[in-house]
């Protein structure tokens, strides 16, 4: 019998090469090549900027209806218009657009992890006054701020940590550095959190640290990979697997992301859409991939023809530890 693709994937085309997709996905459009997968493109940058021709100039359709997005994390009005634009093309999308809001919108899923996260709260606008009232709500300072998808960890602890004696100065600075940061990605409003200690793994000799911190990926409410987010961490089968948490998650595919701190052991920090979150580099991407398509296949009665897929749980080597205080991160 022959095996019938349940969904084709839809990357984002590479800027100077549009009819391929990102480099960035390299491993993932190696694997789905393997496994027999369709894959397309659609250019982001022009979604982005409203040209739809230029958009799907080299978007080809497949023989599935389905598709699975694995891109940017996009403003939910612009994954809403990718999503009416592909069902104008005979496509629709695994993750409708509620769904992606639920799992990339701070403030929807938290609810759903609250007994099991750092705590945190928010505000739906970027005023410095409002957020550090809110703040004190959830404890005493230092704070740790993002928006209402990505955080600005890359430039850590600018855009990132409030302390200080003034900490409505130090708000209003920190804020005004998220934002410019994320210039046109920035996405809703403020979160806050207290700055929590993370269990660190390893410094790096050329900068950077690495911390005791994990991805799950789940699809249709079961998880299908449970790793280390680098490629060095801690005991990934210590982790829980949060299905009750994954059961109340109102998406087909998103991720959990853990974090081993100091003073509460594994804590969530937040729920991530998983077609925009990033594989860690231990997961293997064909069995990845795999675990997807053998749970599509036996919802839409196609299981006997589906490969055998091989659930992941990734524990890389792990040095001697020391802790120090670190940052939480958003989905990437």
């Amino acid at each position: 019998m022959t095996f019938l693709p349940p969904f084709a994937v839809l990357f984002p085309a590479f800027c100077h090469a549009l009819r391929d997709p990102d480099p960035g996905y390299a491993r993932e459009v190696t694997a789905l090549s393997d496994i027999g997968i369709p894959m397309s493109v659609v250019n982001l940058s022009a979604l982005i900027a409203g040209d739809l021709d230029g958009a799907f100039r080299y978007f080809r359709s497949s023989n599935s209806n389905r598709a699975i997005f694995r891109g940017w994390i996009l403003h939910p009005q612009e994954y809403r218009l990718l999503y009416s634009e592909l069902l104008k093309r005979a496509v629709e999308l695994i993750t409708d657009p509620d769904e992606y809001e639920a799992a990339t919108l701070f403030p929807k899923s938290f609810p759903h992890i609250s007994s099991e996260a750092v705590p945190a709260t928010w505000i739906d606008s970027s005023d410095p006054l409002l957020a550090l009232e809110a703040a004190r709500r959830v404890g005493d300072p230092p704070y740790y701020i993002k928006d209402f998808a990505k955080s600005a960890k890359e430039i850590f602890p600018s855009g990132c940590l409030v302390s200080g004696d003034n900490l409505l100065e130090g708000m209003t600075k920190t804020i005004r550095e998220l934002q410019d940061f994320r210039a046109d990605r920035f996405e809703g409003g403020i979160v806050i959190r207290p700055f929590v200690k993370l269990r660190l793994i390893e410094e790096n000799p050329f900068g950077g640290e690495t911390f005791d911190e994990y991805r799950l990926f789940y699809f249709q409410k079961t998880l299908i990979s449970k790793s280390t987010y680098a490629r060095i961490g801690g005991d990934v089968t210590a982790i829980p697997d949060y299905p009750a948490v994954a059961q109340s998650i109102d998406s087909p595919f998103f991720t959990i992301d853990v974090a081993v701190t100091e003073d509460f052991g594994a804590r969530i920090l937040e729920i991530g859409d998983g077609g925009s979150s990033a594989l860690p580099p231990t997961v293997d991407p064909r069995s990845f991939w795999l675990s997807i398509v053998h749970i599509a296949c036996e919802r839409q009665e196609w299981a006997n023809q589906a490969p055998e897929p091989t659930i992941m749980t990734v524990t890389p080597r792990a040095p001697s530890s020391t802790s120090r205080a670190s940052h939480d991160r958003g989905s990437s």
